[in-house]
C-alpha cells in the first residue's frame, strides 16, 4: 500500500508539471506523509460525516 502512495505522489507530481510551469524543485522529493496519516478520514477535511446515515 505504502508503494501505491509513492507511486500516486509521482503521478501527481508528473501531471502538476505538465500541466502548470511550475518548477520540478518545489515538489516534494519525497512523500512528506505517512501511509497511516494519509489513509485517515480526516487527512485532507472532516469526511466523517459524509459516511454517516
Amino acid at each position: 500500500m505504502e508503494e501505491a502512495l509513492l507511486d500516486g505522489l509521482e503521478a501527481g507530481v508528473d501531471l502538476a508539471l505538465r500541466e502548470t510551469n511550475l518548477p520540478l524543485r518545489i515538489f516534494p522529493e519525497h512523500c512528506p506523509y505517512l501511509f497511516d496519516e494519509a489513509i485517515a478520514d480526516n487527512f485532507l477535511c472532516d469526511t466523517r460525516q459524509d459516511w454517516e446515515g
